[in-house]
């Protein structure tokens, strides 16, 4: 009679030791998955912040060039103006030297 109380007991602390175990796992797998799920959604705002990284050097670079292109052309308008001015320079020159020359034979 004591053996068989012994051997209840037992029975029922297995059994409650068995639920406790799965329990556990399943306690187990859903932390697992809530940390799967915490990592992807981490990964997926590093990828949208890399994309918006990766779109904002685009446009700098873009500016950047575009700047480039921009001093490129300026540089060559100064010279186009410089040429232009030393070109006035050089007619008023002519000019002067033909009013004087002019003025001289009157």
């Amino acid at each position: 009679n004591e053996m068989e109380a012994l051997q209840s007991g037992y029975d029922e602390l297995a059994e409650q030791y068995e639920l406790v175990v799965e329990e556990k796992e399943a306690l187990d797998e859903e932390l697992e998955a809530t940390h799967l799920e915490r990592e992807a959604k981490e990964n997926a705002s590093l990828m949208e912040a890399q994309e918006a990284r990766d779109l904002f050097e685009s446009r700098l670079k873009e500016a950047v060039d575009d700047l480039e292109e921009l001093e490129c052309e300026r540089d060559e308008i100064r010279v186009e103006l410089g040429r232009a001015q030393s070109e006035v320079i050089k007619k008023e020159a002519e000019f002067e030297k033909k009013h004087t020359e002019f003025d001289s034979k009157e």
